[in-house]
């Protein structure tokens, strides 16, 4: 865990730390974190962080590229107002209006200054876009490369209810691949009463390890805690805790052996229905001759259909299929695969019995599941692993001639699963998507009043015209007129602030199936948000209600409001990036307010007696020594975004934004590379698939803002530098079509060569022939574990009050446990599951 709040994590190599920081002060080491390379962030932090840090420093290049053109703007922009007279320009007095595009007079041709900074700008911003592809497909081929349970398997929807076991859908990707590319396959299953059987086991596991502790702690190692065991243990019978939680984990772990056992003998039953028929043919065999009956998967519904209906079960007819030649069939080995998971092939009539015999055993089951009696129905969905990337990642790239039939994706990390979103059917998250669309659009129109009216309150004129009386009282008390322009932009933070916990809700409406799709979901929703009400809104200011019916009235009047609103806002935009970034994105997050102040509480709340217990996270309060990750979709779409899309649309218009811009790029780039290191986990790294996101929201970004500076420079009736601007768009939205081609679909997946490559490595070195990394990682984790035990329980609980009674029943339960057998003890510490 973390020795302090702000210390390096135990876990990380702080040999990386040492090399820079051993010698700083508290002071330089703000200069000496820039000393970390990218790769030893990308060893320490994950692949997402060196994301993020090459984001803030592509920031950073744009930055200074807008700074080294102010060199010529900033005269022409003072100069020509200052020498030029008109009536327009001539009211202004703001030094920072005086050094940008609003103090230009309409029509000036001095605009085509304007028009050559935003070619040279977003031209600059496109050329160091395509650079980043190269060290983020890298780095990306890298990451899949990875030893990593994720990387050996896909995620398959879609599939058909004859395929719905764990044998069936193994032997259907053998016939796909080499049959021993296959590791292993499980279908998710339907188990909501076991899930609730364990979640139950587990609160009395917690309550166990506790109140051992109690006693051992407290009670001197002989008297033990009490509890009521009525609602809340405030009324009811005295009982001692730890014999009552004993025999209650007893029970529970008794009553989940039992339901595991029983999901285990529905499968075998589905598997053996699939497969238990199927002739397997040997080397050199002319089986082709001697198999003279075939069957497909109808034949063997219809077995099943008839003794459902109780009808005397027909003689198959012969398949109308050709046989495959003897030559062919010598050839196939004793594998499994999908032709003999679809295709019967019975010798006798004996064969034909103990198919109907069969088919009664599964139809019993089958009832039972359908009608909900008890748990275990497959669902369309099931996580393949493989034993090789090559396998893995033909598999992800797999197509069906049925669209959305055996469809496959990445697999999530197995922590980072929603086990209830696994296998929704495709109109369920179709009908996730619309809901989630439609519910982020009415967020979206009503969102606009509360940060319509944060942002009138640095507007007065706006301001007294929505609240005629605040009027009155700004002319009486002319202090509070600095008051509400200095408070709007902390305002508009806490306000953005509550939004991403809103989306993040309606994300998890749409039924993706992990957090990391979620998290991809709310970073979407997050950026739009940004861009619509945080900075448009901001922007045109006023009557929010009044301007959005002219837009949906005629949508060209969204480029007319930001023409007019936009050369007068920077230093407002100024002000929100100085604020997000130094409250926020540096002091906040430096000082990690919110993380000590719920470990304070944490210290006084909850099981406290052991390290264990201190270290723990309880009711959502985390100690110091658990640390949430790093928010990446929150940090990214809200904060980041901004600053980029402010940075795009003032660079030509108000340069002085760009090294406030370059500013807060460059204290973000530092403070995230201190705490990649030294705080945050790298749990959650989705291998850099935000980054992706990310710049094709950028690219949007800038052609919005090049459509808005062309909608200013024609309000100014520039006749030349509006026209000349025109092209821009057009090239950018080229520039977006050019990646879309293969850029971002080379990052999807690891290179064949590259796979062959890493497959011979890990043949010849034989690092991970036993695949420990993924086997098993994607069963449901209610159906790992049959028993569970407190990692301090041992023996001496048996020598509780309820003396030998309760010491044969755990006894007796532990020698009926499979992995368990022969052993007449209580289970050791080791063996706690969690």
């Amino acid at each position: 865990g973390n020795a302090g709040p702000y210390s390096p994590d135990e876990t990380i190599a702080c040999s990386m730390a040492s090399t820079y920081f051993d010698r700083f002060t508290s002071v330089s080491w703000t200069y000496a974190i820039f000393g970390l390379t990218h790769e030893e962030i990308f060893e320490s932090g994950g692949l997402d962080a060196v994301a993020v840090v090459r984001i803030l420093e592509l920031g950073l290049k744009l930055s200074l590229v807008g700074m080294l053109q102010s060199v010529y703007l900033f005269p022409v922009y003072y100069w020509i107002g200052e020498h030029v007279y008109h009536p327009a320009t001539a009211s202004i007095t703001d030094p920072l209006q005086n050094i940008s595009l609003a103090n230009i007079p309409p029509g000036h041709h001095s605009a085509i200054a304007t028009t050559v900074a935003a070619y040279i700008f977003f031209a600059a911003a496109m050329y160091l876009v395509l650079k980043e592809f190269e060290w983020f497909t890298t780095y990306r081929h890298r990451f899949l490369s990875k030893a990593r349970a994720d990387n050996y398997t896909v995620y398959v929807t879609g599939i058909p209810l004859e395929l719905r076991s764990d044998t069936a859908v193994s032997a259907y990707f053998r016939e796909c691949f080499h049959s021993d590319s296959v590791l292993e396959a499980h279908v998710a299953l339907d188990i909501p009463a076991l899930e609730k059987k364990v979640a139950e086991r587990n609160s009395c596991v917690a309550k166990l390890e506790h109140a051992i502790n109690v006693r051992d702690i407290k009670g001197g190692g002989t008297v033990g805690p009490t509890h009521r065991t009525g609602p809340l243990g405030l009324w009811g019978a005295k009982v001692e805790s730890i014999d009552a939680y004993t025999e209650e984990l007893r029970k529970l772990n008794e009553e989940v052996a039992q339901a595991i056992e029983a999901i285990e003998t529905a499968q075998g039953e589905r598997d053996a229905m699939a497969f238990d028929t199927a002739v397997s043919q040997p080397d050199g065999g002319d089986s082709g001759a001697n198999n003279d009956l075939s069957f497909d998967i109808e034949t063997t519904v219809s077995v099943v259909d008839s003794v459902t209906s109780g009808s005397e079960l027909e003689t198959p007819k012969k398949a109308t299929k050709p046989m495959a030649d003897s030559s062919s069939a010598k050839s196939k080995k004793a594998d499994v695969n999908v032709m003999s998971a679809l295709t019967f092939s019975p010798a006798s009539e004996s064969r034909l019995k103990h198919m109907e015999s069969l088919a009664e055993s599964v139809t019993s089951s089958a009832l039972e599941l359908i009608t909900g009696k008890k748990d275990g129905t497959p669902r369309n969905a099931a996580f393949v692993t493989f034993n090789n990337l090559a396998a893995t990642n033909s598999a992800l790239q797999m197509i069906e001639v049925t669209p959305f039939l055996m469809d496959t994706a990445e697999a999530a990390r197995p922590e980072d699963l929603y086990w209830g979103n696994i296998g929704l059917s495709h109109a369920r998250k179709q009908l996730g998507a619309l809901l989630g669309l439609s519910l982020s659009v009415l967020l979206m129109l009503f969102w606009t009043v509360p940060v319509g009216f944060v942002a009138t309150l640095s507007n007065l004129s706006a301001l007294t015209e929505v609240f005629p009386t605040v009027g009155h009282y700004i002319e009486t008390h002319p202090w509070l007129a600095n008051l509400f322009a200095q408070l709007a932009p902390l305002f508009l933070v806490v306000v953005v602030a509550m939004l991403p916990i809103i989306l993040k809700l309606i994300s998890q409406l749409e039924g993706h199936p992990s957090l990391t799709a979620v998290e991809a979901s709310l970073f979407a929703k997050l950026s739009w948000f940004t861009i619509i009400q945080t900075f448009f809104v901001s922007a045109i200011s006023g009557s929010v209600t009044k301007e959005i019916q002219n837009i949906l009235v005629s949508p060209i009047h969204a480029v007319d409001l930001l023409a007019t609103s936009l050369p007068a806002q920077s230093a407002y935009f100024m002000q929100i990036m100085l604020v997000s970034t130094l409250l926020g994105g540096v002091g906040i997050e430096l000082l990690r307010v919110s993380a000590v102040g719920m470990a304070v509480i944490r210290r006084f709340i909850g099981p406290n007696l052991t390290e264990k217990e201190r270290c723990t996270t309880w009711m959502g309060l985390r100690t110091l020594a658990d640390p949430l990750e790093y928010l990446y979709a929150r940090k990214l779409g809200a904060e980041v975004i901004l600053i980029f899309m402010i940075l795009f649309c003032y660079a030509a218009m108000a340069p002085l934004t760009c090294f406030v811009a370059g500013f807060c790029f460059l204290l973000l780039a530092g403070v995230l590379r201190n705490q990649f290191l030294f705080i945050y986990p790298t749990r959650n790294d989705s291998g850099g698939k935000l980054w992706v996101n990310f710049i094709q929201i950028i690219v949007v970004c800038m052609v919005i803002a090049q459509i808005a500076l062309i909608g200013v420079l024609s309000l100014k009736k520039n006749k030349i530098a509006a026209p000349l601007l025109i092209p821009l768009p057009i090239i950018t939205l080229l520039f977006s079509v050019y990646l879309k081609q293969k850029h971002y679909y080379v990052t999807m997946h690891l290179p064949t060569k590259i796979c062959v490559q890493v497959d011979k490595e890990n043949e010849a070195d034989g690092s991970i022939q036993d695949f420990r990394f993924v086997r098993g990682k994607y069963l449901q984790p209610s159906i790992r574990d049959k028993s569970s035990f407190p990692d301090n329980f041992d023996e001496k609980l048996c020598e509780s009050p309820a003396k030998e009674t309760m010491k044969r029943r755990w006894i007796d339960f532990l020698n009926r446990t499979p992995h368990r057998k022969g052993k007449v003890v209580a289970p050791p510490a080791s063996s706690a599951t969690y």
